[in-house]
């Protein structure tokens, strides 16, 4: 699909060197083929959630995933998106998700700038990039430790993170392990340093509060999606892990 066929919408500022792009799209809508990765920050779209290609799970909005080089990728839903182009972060072989409500913010105020690119467009974008690189490097991280890993344990690890909605057991864990499920339990925890449904649980934990701090999806509502009960389940669960309550990590209190 070629560029012009997309409605994006002028900034108010266009001096840019059009690095940043409001694009508003149909389903099955596919962006073009990039020379440079980009930065996506989800504004609205039509049910609430969408889907890219090669991406694990659906994003909402308020959401922001790092596009690769290459070919488009295809959107679900109507919506609109915004974009900048990332010159100086080397890309992500598949769409990859970028958990930090403070990029999305400044994403927002570079597009609504009425200052010129040179005065404070591209450094904002410069800021953004370090940012993202900050990020990208820790999920690099972790999946440089799956590499490390028993390959039958990093297979359930990576099940783990691929179906936390879900309403996960021991055996189901075991069974895509290949292993007992006393063994598998024995062995993951020698592996992870944890029992597996701590592990299990640290990680819905993590994920509620990555939504927390970059959506405006209600508490409820990410508790069913991060595998809780209930929303007072994840709220017990929640302290334990950071300290504080889900609504004090949304209202910007420091939970570690």
């Amino acid at each position: 699909m070629k560029q012009s066929e997309f409605n994006l919408q002028d900034s108010a500022n266009t001096t840019a060197d059009q690095r940043l792009r409001l694009i508003t799209f149909r389903r099955g809508e596919v962006w073009p083929e990039r020379e440079q990765c980009e930065i996506v920050l989800v504004l609205d779209c039509q049910a609430k959630e969408f889907s890219l290609t090669d991406l694990r799970g659906r994003l909402s909005v308020g959401e922001l995933v790092l596009l690769p080089v290459g070919d488009g990728t295809s959107a679900c839903v109507r919506g609109r998106v915004l974009s900048a182009r990332m010159d100086n972060l080397p890309a992500p072989p598949i769409p990859q998700r970028v958990g930090d409500r403070l990029i999305g913010q400044l994403l927002r105020r570079a597009w609504g700038s009425s200052y010129t690119a040179s005065e404070i467009i591209d450094p904002m974008l410069s800021v953004i990039e370090l940012l993202v690189a900050s990020r990208v490097r820790a999920q690099q991280e972790r999946l440089d430790l799956l590499d490390r890993l028993d390959h039958r344990i990093a297979r359930s690890v990576d099940y783990i993170e691929t179906h936390y909605g879900d309403a996960l057991t021991i055996a189901e864990l075991a069974g895509v392990a290949c292993l007992s499920p006393g063994h598998f339990s024995r062995t993951f925890k020698t592996a992870m340093g944890v029992p597996v449904w701590a592990y299990v649980t640290r990680r819905r934990c993590e994920r509620a509060k990555e939504m927390l701090l970059t959506t405006s999806v209600s508490i409820a509502e990410i508790a069913y999606r991060c595998g809780f009960a209930n929303q007072g389940h994840l709220t017990r669960c929640f302290k334990e892990a950071f300290g504080g309550t889900p609504a004090a990590a949304r209202n910007g209190f420091h939970c570690t």
